[in-house]
């Protein structure tokens, strides 16, 4: 290839991009099953009920903050309907409902949702983070360099 040439990889998935989960990119339809078409079905009832498209899942498996909660678009969408959405939307297949019947189930409310430990947008808990102000921080540096100061004197 000449030192001027380009080659250009393109990375084609199966679908409307809003509707597609994330193992329907790259071409090798092997590895989808029936909880991809969950994982369209649960997009496209997140389209319906807020009236926004959900953000593209290669958004979503960047930054998972990416996928707004249905709640906070549509207050009217019951908890645990929108539980089922983002079931249904995990953006692993081994994270969604095995089949339409158990996402009926939870979109009824008669299904249990399971926790994964994984955070995929499933979970929408704001993270608690503690933040240390410039005070603490010089105050623990002092306490730091006191007892080095100390330390060194005593081992004389």
């Amino acid at each position: 290839m000449a030192p001027d040439e380009v080659t250009i990889t393109v990375i084609q998935g199966q679908g409307t991009a809003l509707y597609t989960p994330l193992e329907q990119y790259g071409g090798d339809d092997t590895h989808t099953d029936p909880r991809a078409d969950i994982f369209s079905f649960g997009a496209t009832l997140y389209h319906l009920l807020t009236n926004e498209p959900p953000s593209e899942v290669r958004k979503r498996f960047l930054n998972h903050r990416s996928l707004v909660s249905p709640r906070e678009i549509n207050p009217q969408v019951s908890q645990h309907v929108e539980k089922a959405i983002l079931w249904a939307m995990s953006l692993h297949p081994d994270n969604r409902p095995l089949n339409v019947l158990t996402l009926r189930d939870a979109l009824l409310g008669k299904q249990e949702i399971p926790q994964f430990p994984t955070v995929d947008g499933l979970s929408f808990e704001a993270l608690q983070i503690t933040i240390i102000s410039s005070e603490q921080i010089a105050g623990y540096v002092a306490g730091g360099l006191f007892v080095i100061g100390l330390l060194t004197t005593l081992l004389r």
